[in-house]
């Protein structure tokens, strides 16, 4: 990122504002609108000043142009001046191309969203809060399920499980079958898979490739086909 000159913090009319065409990152305009409501316009957005696009606070923005259209009153932190709706904007920065523009754009959202949460920390403050969870971005059931994290309950919708939990499974390569858990049945009952019940196909030596007649024909055919190979079969008919 360079420099037009110093960074500074300039009022604009929001509908001088431009989004950047290609930003990827969605928002929760709802979200954004209840912290709005509760604490003011607070972070300015940021435009770069080669492209003349936003780089920083699209959501901000949408937020803005939504509540002005829905004809409400302006937020704290937006100076209304004839009708219009100005805004601290942060100006005077700029990148080197499109390219490090747009990287910066995804790194600024995604650099957040990977950092993740103390749990129990977040658990504390928002337990804290009370009542006054409407703006944070959580609510009492995200509280809720946080807890239960933090406890070690698992959720619902995963069933509990123990050793006896059924699993079958066969080498691909050599035809070996095992298994695990009380899950084959004999006279009635469930009993554990011992090595009696495991199987392995009879398979070639390695090196040796396995005789693609097998199971065809009869004995006396296999060897009439071998002696005819190995050129046997003549010298046995002139014997006789």
């Amino acid at each position: 990122m360079g420099a037009e000159g110093n960074a500074r913090i300039e009022l604009m009319d929001i509908d001088e504002i431009k989004g950047y065409p290609r930003n990827p990152k969605d928002h929760d305009v709802g979200a954004i609108s209840q912290s709005v409501d509760r604490f003011g316009f607070k972070m300015p957005p940021a435009i770069d000043e080669k492209s003349g696009f936003l780089f920083a606070g699209h959501g901000r923005l949408d937020t803005l142009l939504q509540k002005r259209r829905a004809k409400e009153a302006a937020p704290e932190g937006v100076v209304e001046r004839e009708g219009k709706w100005l805004i601290p904007v942060i100006r005077g920065l700029s990148f080197k191309n499109k390219k490090e523009l747009e990287a910066y754009i995804v790194a600024d959202n995604r650099t957040s969203e990977i950092g993740g949460w103390l749990e129990d920390v977040l658990a504390t403050v928002l337990t804290e809060q009370g009542d006054s969870l409407p703006g944070t971005g959580y609510d009492d059931e995200d509280l809720a399920a946080l807890r239960k994290v933090l406890e070690g309950t698992p959720p619902g919708e995963f069933p509990s499980y123990d050793e006896s939990i059924h699993t079958e499974a066969k080498c691909p390569r050599c035809g070996y079958e095992f298994s695990g858990g009380v899950t084959r049945k004999k006279g009635g009952k469930d009993v554990s898979p011992k090595g009696s019940d495991r199987k392995r196909d009879k398979v070639p030596p390695r090196g040796r490739k396995q005789d693609s007649s097998r199971g065809k024909g009869t004995g006396k055919q296999k060897r009439e086909s071998s002696d005819r190979s190995s050129g046997r079969g003549s010298d046995r008919r002139r014997k006789k």
